[in-house]
C-alpha cells in the first residue's frame, strides 16, 4: 500500500488477494524444484514459507528501491497515470517531450507544446501541480476508445482501464484461447483463465470440476486403508461430509 497511492499520496489497498496467490505460486515452484532434485540426487527437502515471507519475495525491487532511494520515491514521470475521460478511466504516460507533445495536440491544446513551464522533462516534474489538472480537465472532454486511437496514432503510451467482461471479449484473449469456460454444477457456466505452462482446462477434463466439499472423502479414505465399516461410522459421527 505504501508503494501504491492516490494523487493526495493516500496508500490504497490492493483489491486482489495478491499475497495469498503469491505465497501458493512460490510453494509450488519450490515443491516442483524438490521434487526434481529427489528424482535426481534421492535427497529430500524441508520446505517453509508463509504469507509474510512470500509477499516479501514478490516485493523484492521495491525493497531495494526503498533502501537505495529512500520512502520518497521519485514518480515515473509526468505526465504519468490514470485519467478520467468522457466514459472510462485511460491510463497514459507522456513523459518523454515528443509524447508530451502528442498528448497536448489529442487534447487540442498546443498551446502548451512551447510553455518554458512544460517544455522540458525536468520542467514537467517541477510544474507537475500546474500541469496535472490542465491535462486531467482536457481528458474528461474525450471518450476512452477515440483517446485510444489518437493516442495510438500519436505514438503515446496508453491503454484504456478494463474491466473482466472487457478482457473476456477481448480479441486477442480469444484468439489465443485464455479464457476455457466451463459449466459448474452448482453455480452455472464459469470463467477458467488459462494457466501458464499447464494444459488448459476442458469439458469432461480432470480441471474442469472443483470437488464439492467431501465429495471424496470416502474414496479418499478407502485408499488410505479405511474399511467401509470405519468409514459409514466417520459419515455417522458427522467426522467426514
Amino acid at each position: 500500500m505504501n508503494t501504491t497511492r492516490d494523487s493526495t499520496g493516500m496508500p490504497m489497498r490492493l483489491g486482489l488477494l495478491a499475497i495469498d496467490i503469491s505465497t501458493g505460486l512460490y510453494a509450488f515452484q519450490a515443491v516442483s524444484a524438490a521434487l526434481y532434485r529427489k528424482a535426481v540426487q534421492g535427497k529430500g527437502k524441508h520446505i517453509k514459507t508463509s504469507l509474510m515471507e512470500a509477499i516479501g519475495a514478490f516485493q523484492t525491487p521495491k525493497m531495494i528501491e526503498y533502501t537505495l532511494e529512500g520512502d520518497d520515491i521519485s514518480p515515473l514521470g509526468v505526465p504519468v497515470g490514470t485519467f478520467q475521460a468522457k466514459d472510462g478511466y485511460i491510463n497514459i504516460n507522456g513523459r518523454r517531450d515528443a509524447h508530451f507533445t502528442a498528448l497536448c495536440r489529442v487534447l487540442g491544446r498546443d498551446d502548451m507544446i512551447d510553455d518554458p513551464r512544460f517544455a522540458t522533462v525536468q520542467a514537467r516534474f517541477e510544474n507537475e501541480a500546474v500541469l496535472m489538472p490542465i491535462l486531467r480537465d482536457g481528458v474528461k472532454r474525450l471518450g476512452v476508445a477515440a483517446l485510444n486511437t489518437a493516442l495510438n496514432e500519436g505514438g503515446v503510451l496508453n491503454a484504456p482501464v478494463h474491466d473482466y467482461g472487457d478482457y473476456f471479449n477481448d480479441a486477442h484473449v480469444q484468439a489465443v484461447d485464455a479464457i476455457a469456460w466451463l459449466d459448474h454444477a452448482e453455480v452455472g457456466r464459469i470463467p477458467m483463465p488459462n494457466i501458464p505452462g499447464v494444459a488448459p482446462a476442458r469439458a469432461g477434463g480432470a480441471l474442469s470440476h472443483a470437488p464439492l466439499i467431501g465429495e471424496h472423502s470416502r474414496e479418499i479414505l478407502q485408499g488410505l486403508g479405511y474399511r467401509e465399516g470405519e468409514i459409514d461410522r466417520l459419515v455417522s459421527a458427522a467426522a467426514i461430509g
